[in-house]
């Protein structure tokens, strides 16, 4: 698996973070639980699908990456191969309360997420292959706090400067060991095209909410990323086949109509 996954994001909110953790109602764990168990639905609900569309059998994992893909809730985040193809999703035309804005422009930012710098802060790891074809990276040596540098404003000069955040690791969490795990679909055509890669983050082998949220957190901050005033059309690359009729087929009428399932009452 080459060291280098992209991400566009075409709403500097974001950041990177899982749909399964975006959430900003009060009742933050009955949130969690629903989706959860959206999550499972829709899972199945596409394994059916692309059975009886095209005969092949997701599992498990893949199932959830694929209804990831089609709009379910999800701890998974997507990245690409590709930084064309995440330049795509990080540079959309503008939506309507974009263009209404006053205040600021609309921002976007392409993140580059790369295994090997990661040894910069963990320095032991272990790499085991999937039955999915993907990869499982467990980070052994977590310490208790790692100073990151960023690029921040100095108000009084008005200028972006180079600056160094402490994080501390949460004690509430102990001595966590932390596993990354890369799933890849290439059964799924979408995902084929997007030269897609699923990415989980785990502490200590366990699904752990407030582990994952934290340390997603703590990623974007460890990736390398470009951040652009973003404009009223979407980027494309014709040469490379990065447009959007290369990167969003038609997966079939099966697949179709669970995908329009999903979106419709994924929340």
């Amino acid at each position: 698996m080459t060291p280098f996954l992209f991400r566009g994001e075409g709403r500097e909110v974001h950041g990177l973070m899982p749909t399964m953790f975006r959430i900003r109602e009060p009742d933050y764990y009955a949130v969690m639980r629903r989706r959860l168990g959206i999550e499972r639905r829709w899972a199945r609900l596409m394994q059916v699908a692309m059975f009886l569309q095209t005969g092949v059998r997701l599992g498990p994992e893949e199932s959830r990456a694929a209804a990831r893909l089609f709009g379910a809730p999800s701890p998974f985040l997507d990245f690409s191969f590709d930084p064309r193809v995440a330049a795509f999703f990080g540079h959309p035309t503008l939506q309507a309360f974009e263009k209404a804005r006053t205040d600021a422009n609309a921002v976007g930012i392409l993140y580059m997420l790369n295994f090997d710098a990661l040894q910069v802060h963990f320095n032991i790891q272990g790499y085991k292959p999937l039955p999915s074809g993907g990869q499982e990276i467990t980070l052994y040596n977590i310490v208790r706090g790692w100073r990151l540098p960023y690029l921040g404003f100095n108000p009084e000069q008005r200028t972006i400067e180079k600056m160094n955040v402490d994080v501390a690791l949460l004690p509430s969490l102990g001595a966590p060991r932390l596993t990354i795990r890369a799933i890849p679909v290439p059964s799924v055509t979408r995902i084929r095209r997007q030269q897609g890669m699923f990415v989980e983050i785990r502490s200590d082998g366990q699904p752990n909410p407030l582990a994952q949220i934290y340390f997603w957190y703590l990623i974007d901050f460890l990736c390398e990323k470009w951040c652009y005033r973003r404009h009223d059309y979407a980027y494309e690359d014709p040469s490379a086949g990065v447009t959007a009729t290369s990167l969003f087929p038609d997966e079939g009428f099966i697949v179709r109509l669970a995908s329009r399932y999903i979106s419709r009452w994924r929340r």
